[in-house]
Parts: C-alpha cells; structure tokens; sequence
C-alpha cells in the first residue's frame, strides 16, 4: 500500500471493512495481547471512516489551497468534493486526474442514514417545476403495512398504517392476517389493494375494516375466512368501494355483510362480493339469522348524496333473513325514508329471502340480472320477491331479468291502509317464473304502471290489491307455460277503478283466464287472448261497474264466463269486444250491458 495516495488507502480499507467486522466477531478464542490486535485494527478502520466521512465547506475553489479528503468547494455554480488530498493547481488538471468528483450531497455512509432521502434532490419535467427532497417525493406515495412491519406481526403492521396519516394505502400485493378489527379515519383517503388482501384469523363478532374519515376511496380484497360479520362498514360520508372483492363473511352469532353504509349515502362500484351468511341472533330484531351483501342503512331522508350499486357481482347470502342488497330506511310512521337510491347493471344469484330489498322511497333499481339457482337455497321468501319493495314512493324498477324458483315472485310492491305508494313504475322486465309464485304482485297502490313486462311463466302472471284508479296495468305480454294453472292477471276485490289495457296473453297451456276481475270499476279495453285453451275474461259479482271494450278473444274458450244472474252486480259493460270462436259464455240477463259484441 506504499504505492497507493491517501484516497487509495482509505477506500482500499471500505472495501475490507466487513473483512475487519468478521475478524473481530471471529476473534472470540484469539488470546494474544489480549484481543488488542482486534481492538487496534479497528480503531484504525473507524479512524479512516471519521476523516472520510467528516465533510468540510471551503467555500469557492482556489489555486494553491491544500484541499483534505471530503473536503467540498464551489466553482462555476457546481459543488465538487476532495477524493484526494492534494495541494490544487490548475482546477481542470485536477479534475482529470480525479482529485475530486462532482458532489452529490451524500456520502458513503449517509447514504444509509435514516434521513438520506431528504439530501438527495428531484425535480419534476414541466416549466416552473421547483427542486424536492426524494423523501418528500416518497411521502407523497402510498404508505403500506411494510413500513411498519418486524417480520412477524402482520396484524401490528395493518393497524399501524391505519393508523398512521397518510392519505394513500396500499397492501403492496400481500395477504396480510389481521386478528381483529381495524379502523382507518383519515378523510380524503385511497386505500388501494394493488394485488394484495386481508384474511381474517378470528372467532369474534367482528368489522374487518371501519371508515370513519370522510370521502375516503377503498379498492381492498377481504377474505373473512367464515370469521368476521362484516367485511368494510362506512360511518362516514363520501365513502367509496370500488374494484373490490369481498367473500366469506360469516355472522358468528348474529348479523352478516359484506359491505354496510351506516346511516351515510355511498357507493359500491365493480365489486365481486360473495359466500355471505348470517346465524341467528340477527340485527332486525326477529332472533333470526340476517345477512346482506350490500346494506344502506338511514334514520333519516338522504337528500343531499346517493346511494349507488353499480356493475357488481353478487353470489350466495344464506340466512333465514337473507337478502343481497337492502336499501332500509325504516320510518316509525309515515312513508320510509328517502334514499336517493341506484342498483344497476349487477349479476345476483343464489339469495335465500330476497335478491333486492327496498324498505324506502326514491330507490331505481334497473338494468340487473338476477337468477335463483334450483336447489342452491331451501329460499325463505314465501310472501316476497326477488325485488321487493315496500312502504315507499317513487320506486323504479326497470329492464331488470328475473329468473326465480319456488317461494320467490319475481317482483313485489306493497304499500298499507295508511300508506298508499305513488309513482310505483314497473317497466321492461322480463320475469321467469315456476308455477309457484306470481310474476308481479302489487298492493297498495294509488299511482304508478305495471307496463312493456315480459312474463313467463308463474302460478299467476300479474297480480293487484288496494290499487286506485291511478295505477294502470299496460302493454304487458304474458305466457302462461304449459302447466300455469293461474291467471295472466289477478285482480282482487280490494282494488277499485284500475286501468288494464293493451296486454296481450300467449298461454299455451293450463290458465284458467286471462283475466280474473274481481274489483268494481275496473276499466278493460284492447286486450288480447291468444291463450289456446283459457277464457279472457272472468268478472265475479265484485266487478260491479266495470267496463270492458275493444278486447280480442282466440282462445276456443268462452270469451267471458260469468256465473249465474242472482251473482252479478249491475252495470256491467262489455261493449265491442270481438269474442272469436269462444262465444260468450252466457251473460244471464239484462244485468250486464252487452251492445256493440259481435
């Protein structure tokens, strides 16, 4: 080393600091002078790194100046730093010979300090950009449960990033294990899976993930393992699930969701939610095991935000009171709550009550496809649909695809004695049906059109109670299938003055008719029976004051099959109705008007 210039020597013994290191952790059994050889080499080494390392400012660059190792100076608006000590002559000579290099800001040894990232500088492309400190540029990234994980605690990790400031999250494409619940209340905040998840490692009765920070943006794939009752609870405004995939979500003792806004408007957006069951002991307090995919929960009329279910995937919610989505804005009296609701465009399948329930007003549910599986659920909903709403004005439901089994009508609308519902729209569905439910059932209704539905299928096809003369019954097409033994519309005798026009009946099987009218003042006119062995119309004694005109018969059945004379009200009125082969049945007598019938 004779040969060699300071700088030579001192980076020759970095390059064998480690060497030095393992000696003296080797050195355990070396006796001689009592380890001093060890101890003196290594006050040698850490002597070389203190003058290496100590950096000195000499201001402007001079001729003549006798510059030390690390020593740093400007010139020409550039910082340099010494490599070697030498006397400076002329500056570009120097700089050749490599006496010293352009300076970074750091050295060797600080480059691993905890502080490095803020020497080191960056500045962004575009006109006006101004200098940053790398450590600033990274605190503008994410944070993930990495910056806080010790290598076995992945629970600690989670909740510390929670917990820390940031306004970006990410899982950085690990499955971390939490063992209870973890809150996150910075507002404003993205927490972002980015092929990363959370696995649930617990028995208890808990919220995998608590939004407490307003306008906060989850994109996170949960897995609750069967032990967590809820995969993401929002309690505050503005939250946001979108890209999410969330499964296996179990009630231990009670209630289960996969994702539940409480008492805040929200939105789930292009999620895959899955595998959730309720047990007993549920939140409804009916003891019985609740469980819901998407629950909106409001004490109160949401006016002033949304609550939004949009192109997301629903599979499997088992519970003796289980339902995919539910809008519930319960009121003690009075019409339910606003909720400034939307479900559109989702795939549901396999629920064990209801696919959709809209216990509110303002809800529009359209453009779904939903799809009851034969044998996947034993199915709990004898009284209610695959969409049922109740209780509330202004529901659309629109363009939807129902395919239900047993126990499950497609569509139910009800309102009661002292809340008769408005602006009920039932639009464009098209609704399979077994022979054990009805397609479409309403109650309660003062304003709103059963109309342009498609039906297939059912015990009944389209059925009405406690209706006014506001609700209309319009332009619907209705097949019966080969062993419907109902009707292609029911209406009961609590329904008064309703309209039911333009439909048309395709049976080509068992229905009895296509028209059962047992309510007074009923208006029927240009409907069509193509049934081939059902009857069109059925009026009862209860039809009193109906009127029926313009209406087509091609069934072989009676067109009309009405009972005996002392069973009819007066006023009656069939009035050019074309009645085809089918004949009339027999009106019985000058009760019922029959001018104008060919």
């Amino acid at each position: 080393m004779a040969d060699l210039t300071d700088g030579e020597k001192i980076t020759r013994l970095f390059d064998n600091e480690a060497k030095f290191e393992s000696f003296m952790n080797s050195y355990n059994s070396y006796a001689a002078s009592n380890g001093e050889i060890v101890e003196s080499l290594l006050t040698m080494v850490q002597n070389f790194k203190n003058l290496y390392n100590t950096i000195v400012n000499r201001g402007a660059w001079t001729t003549g100046t006798n510059y030390a190792v690390n020593d740093i100076f400007s010139s020409s608006g550039t910082w340099y730093i010494v490599l070697v000590q030498h006397v400076s002559g002329v500056f570009a000579t120097d700089l050749t010979n490599k006496k010293f290099e352009v300076y970074q800001g750091v050295t060797f040894a600080t480059l691993g300090d905890s502080n490095a990232a803020s020497l080191l500088g960056f500045i962004q492309l575009g006109a006006n950009a101004v200098t940053q400190s790398i450590e600033r540029k990274l605190r503008e990234g994410a944070v993930s449960p990495w910056d806080f994980y010790n290598g076995t605690d992945m629970h600690s990790a989670v909740a510390a990033c929670f917990a820390s400031s940031a306004k970006k999250i990410t899982l950085a494409g690990t499955d971390w294990v939490i063992t209870s619940g973890i809150t996150s209340s910075v507002s404003n905040r993205q927490i972002w899976a980015d092929g990363g998840s959370i696995t649930a490692n617990t028995g208890s009765q808990i919220t995998a993930l608590t939004i407490t920070g307003q306008n906060t943006q989850v994109s996170i794939n949960i897995n609750g393992n069967d032990k967590i009752a809820v995969g993401v609870r929002f309690d505050a405004r503005g939250g946001k699930l979108k890209n999410s995939i969330i499964t296996n979500i179990k009630g231990v003792t009670g209630f289960a969701a996969g994702v539940y806004f409480n008492n805040v408007p929200g939105s789930v957006k292009q999620c895959d939610i899955t595998n959730v069951i309720g047990t007993s002991n549920g939140i409804f307090g009916d003891g019985i095991g609740s469980a819901r995919a998407v629950l909106f929960f409001t004490d109160h009329d949401i006016e002033d935000g949304k609550c939004i279910v949009k192109d997301c995937y629903f599979d499997y919610v088992e519970g003796d009171d289980g339902d995919i989505v539910h809008f519930q804005g319960n009121s003690a009296s009075g019409f339910y709550y606003k909720m400034n609701g939307l479900l559109d465009n989702c795939f549901m399948k396999n629920a064990d009550r209801r696919f959709v329930k809209a216990q509110c007003s303002e809800v529009t549910i359209s453009n779904n496809i939903i799809k009851q599986v034969a044998g996947v659920l034993s199915g709990n909903g004898n009284d209610v649909g695959c969409i049922n709403a109740f209780l509330g004005n202004n529901i659309k439901i629109i363009n939807n695809n129902i395919e239900t089994v047993s126990a499950f009508n497609g569509i139910q609308v009800t309102g009661d004695a002292a809340r008769v519902l408005d602006n009920i729209e039932i639009f464009k569905n098209n609704v399979k049906a077994d022979n054990n439910v009805t397609a479409i059932y309403v109650e309660y209704i003062n304003t709103g059109e059963i109309e342009k539905n498609n039906i297939n299928g059912g015990s009944n096809g389209i059925g009405a109670g406690y209706c006014k003369p506001g609700f209309k019954i319009c332009n619907n097409n209705i097949n019966g299938g080969a062993t419907s033994t109902g009707y292609d519309i029911t209406l009961t005798s609590t329904n008064d003055g309703i309209h039911v026009f333009g439909n048309t009946s395709n049976d080509n099987g068992n229905r009895l008719y296509m028209l059962f009218n047992n309510c007074p003042n009923a208006k029927v006119y240009g409907n069509t029976n193509y049934g081939s062995t059902s009857a069109m119309i059925r009026p009862t004694a209860s039809a009193a004051g109906s009127m029926y005109w313009d209406n087509t018969n091609y069934s072989s059945s009676p067109t009309y099959a009405i009972p005996s004379l002392t069973d009819i009200a007066n006023q009656i009125i069939f009035n050019g109705n074309n009645l085809g082969t089918g004949g009339t049945g027999g009106y019985g007598g000058k009760t019922v008007f029959v001018k104008g019938n060919p």
